[in-house]
């Protein structure tokens, strides 16, 4: 935060707690940005309990069935290669006999993908892109902290580029722009040649943006960074930066996924400061500071680090008695999230 930031903004000193009330904290000053969470491809959680055995749960009885040649391999050596199957046939292998589905359940990398970013695969599943995505890339992609752009950390993914962004840089960042693929291909009279190598991506209806704008119809969209690169050698680079309406096709080939942290073993959505937010409710910054400090997303360190100087958020947690109860003043949109 800024030297000069208003009164009441930053603690005049630097905030001690012990390491203990961390939980407490996070539970009290933090909260989870959903608005962002639904902005792009997103499902509800009772959409997923009716996959949840097919894909993730292993059957009870033992196998009898023979794997073939992937029953001879090595378990370690069966993991191995599993990570250069594209996801699509790992989930028909699973289904061939129960060996192998004991096989790729066993698989670390499965497993986390299949518990931290399910709402991810059912996106690549229901996109049709499975065949484009290794199991290899899905899990780099998970355990990927860092936006492709400006290095933050980064709670979505672009399906399309399968490179991860923050929310900022998904709305803005000429990297994460995707447009229609029509569009494209005649603003920069695309040949016929340079059409076979654009990557496309048919998008699924429903809401999008922070606004929740209706789409009933799916769309092709294809990515402007690659287009350009594309087309460049020739000499034609057309394109121009897509207006605000058109920001919702960013969202239709994007999808949130939590960054999994090896050294602690947890996935990681990603917080922003309830103090920031209540200082805008109280006047203490005005709104157009506050989009730097109110739409910031923290992993669990930062947020701490950032909690040691942020009054309003300091205030938030003596009140609650270290995370026991809910303080009395609070934002009305946590409000309501929390309820």
């Amino acid at each position: 935060m800024p030297k000069s930031s208003p009164r009441g903004f930053i603690s005049a000193t630097r905030y001690e707690f012990d390491q203990d009330q961390a939980d407490g904290i996070i539970q009290t000053a933090a909260y989870r940005r959903e608005d962002y969470c639904r902005a792009v491809i997103w499902f509800p959680p009772e959409t997923h309990s009716n996959i949840v055995t097919s894909i993730a749960t292993p059957f009870k009885r033992s196998s009898t069935a023979s794997c073939g040649l992937f029953e001879k391999l090595p378990l370690s050596m069966f993991e191995k290669i599993l990570l250069y199957v594209d996801m699509k046939s790992v989930l028909n292998l699973r289904q061939a006999t129960l060996g192998l589905r004991e096989k790729v359940d066993s698989s670390k990398e499965y497993k986390r993908i299949t518990t931290h970013g399910l709402n991810t695969l059912c996106a690549i599943l229901r996109t049709r892109i499975g065949s484009n995505i290794l199991l290899a890339d899905f899990h780099r992609g998970l355990v990927t902290k860092s936006c492709c752009v400006c290095g933050k950390l980064a709670g979505f993914i672009n399906l399309l580029l399968w490179k991860r962004s923050c929310f900022k840089c998904l709305r803005e960042a000429p990297e994460t722009q995707l447009h229609m693929k029509l569009w494209v291909e005649d603003l920069s009279q695309v040949t016929e040649d340079e059409r076979r190598q654009l990557n496309i991506f048919e998008s699924l209806p429903g809401r999008y943006g922070l606004q929740n704008d209706i789409f009933k119809e799916r769309h092709v969209i294809v990515s402007t960074q690659q287009a350009k690169e594309i087309v460049r050698p020739r000499g034609n680079d057309k394109f121009r930066y897509p207006n605000m309406a058109m920001q919702n096709l960013n969202f239709m080939g994007t999808c949130a996924l939590p960054y999994f942290n090896n050294k602690i073993g947890e996935a990681e959505h990603g917080v922003s400061c309830v103090g920031c937010l209540l200082a805008v409710e109280k006047g203490i910054i005005t709104k157009s500071q506050a989009s730097k400090h109110r739409d910031m997303v923290y992993d669990r360190e930062e947020f701490l680090r950032h909690f040691r100087r942020c009054k309003q958020a300091q205030l938030l947690s003596e009140s609650s008695d270290g995370g026991t109860k809910q303080p009395a003043e609070l934002p009305n949109c946590v409000k309501i999230s929390q309820s």
